[in-house]
């Protein structure tokens, strides 16, 4: 059972609970600030999940390593409270650059009765379009679209549609504009989300890198930037056209693939793309 109430206006910086969702006793709805501490230990454990899939190709990257790209600042994750402080903002949308924050979570049980948990979340950002001159980056756009910053459910609750079930809500409870235009940040080691995503209508839009770790022993951490277009900006862009970085003009080159695991240094010969 799906119930919308009314919509999200992200222009308007509108601020309130509009959506429920209901199936299979799992109930999704925005998170309160009842909610905060119970979403931080869901955060802690989408850490861990890093933690878990990085750790033999990464081992120098620690939880806080994780803790600083993914959760929050260094001076909010070092300061006594400041992780609840900072968990509270995102829930009360109190700061100007928060405003267009939404996380909806996933709560499994019976609320009346106290032993409702939550099972799982969506945070993402609506972004504005700028016009054409103002467009400096690839992130830049005429149109609004939204990034989804995280999604993660409990294992417990995984393969029984949870991820499905919050991000159809999340596209619900959007201004059918921002529904057009979707995007993410995967781990590129994370073989299981990209599959997902995929079979949720996104492709491969580019790769990225992020640098995790002190200052003298860096790690280059690789992100597959992932997108779904409908609407104008699928017919303006070409949203079957392949990424640019496996386009056929490439065919046939051969690349050296060395693997940060000193395995070894592979040559390698692009035979076609997907």
């Amino acid at each position: 059972l799906v119930t919308p109430v009314a919509r999200i206006n992200c222009r308007d910086h509108a601020a309130f609970v509009v959506f429920m969702s209901l199936r299979d006793g799992c109930a999704v709805r925005e998170l309160a600030l009842d909610d905060v501490e119970s979403f931080m230990e869901l955060q802690d454990m989408f850490v861990q999940d890093h933690v878990d899939l990085t750790r033999t190709i990464y081992p120098q990257i620690s939880i806080r390593d994780w803790q600083l790209h993914l959760l929050c600042l260094e001076d909010v994750l070092d300061r006594p409270g400041g992780r609840l402080e900072h968990a509270r903002s995102m829930a009360k949308r109190e700061h100007e650059t928060l405003r267009n924050l939404r996380i909806w979570v996933a709560t499994f049980g019976n609320k009346s009765s106290k032993r409702s948990q939550l099972v799982g979340y969506i945070m993402y950002q609506c972004h504005k379009g700028c016009s054409r001159k103002n467009c400096q980056s690839k992130m830049d756009t005429p149109w609004p679209y939204v990034h989804v910053k995280q999604l993660f459910v409990v294992h417990a609750h995984r393969g029984r549609g949870r991820g499905k079930q919050l991000f159809e809500c999340m596209i619900e409870a959007l201004e059918p504009a921002l529904r057009d235009d979707v995007r993410l940040d995967v781990l590129d080691l994370n073989v299981a989300a990209i599959d997902w995503y995929r079979a949720q209508g996104f492709v491969v839009d580019g790769l990225t890198r992020e640098f995790l770790g002190c200052r003298d022993d860096l790690q280059v951490i690789a992100y597959q930037t992932m997108r779904r277009l409908l609407g104008a900006p699928a017919a303006k862009t070409g949203a079957k056209v392949p990424a640019v970085l496996f386009r056929e003009e490439v065919v046939g080159e051969v690349v050296t693939v060395t693997y940060p695991d000193d395995s070894g240094s592979f040559d390698v010969t692009i035979v076609g793309w997907e």
